[in-house]
């Protein structure tokens, strides 16, 4: 009983003086731990398995599909719903990027 209070009283008197900092697990606690490092590869996806060229298919930014293809990802990736980034482009009807992976992917632009 008597360390404990003793112990109370180190803290009040270090709180006192502005030197009191909380003991190292609450501290630990305190402060949300750090997230693991993010990977910038073009093959990185989320739950839906949406890759970021579905996401640039869709959006229809061709320096961004073109410049995710130069780095390897994969054309032929097929999301939660099974759908390539080809048919992302042609569902959201964006003519440049639907002739692009048509054409990486060896075929013709089959627009519909």
């Amino acid at each position: 009983m008597v360390a404990a209070t003793c112990l109370c009283a180190r803290a009040r008197e270090r709180e006192s003086d502005g030197r009191w900092q909380p003991p190292a697990s609450a501290r630990e606690r305190a402060w949300p731990q750090p997230r693991p490092a993010f990977s910038p590869s073009p093959l990185t996806h989320t739950f839906t398995r949406r890759t970021p060229l579905h996401i640039a298919a869709a959006e229809g930014t061709l320096p961004a599909v073109e410049a995710l293809v130069d780095a390897g990802a994969d054309i032929g990736a097929k999301d939660r719903w099974g759908f390539t980034p080809l048919d992302e482009a042609r569902r959201e009807k964006r003519g440049p990027v639907i002739d692009f992976l048509a054409h990486q992917a060896g075929g013709s632009s089959g627009r519909r």
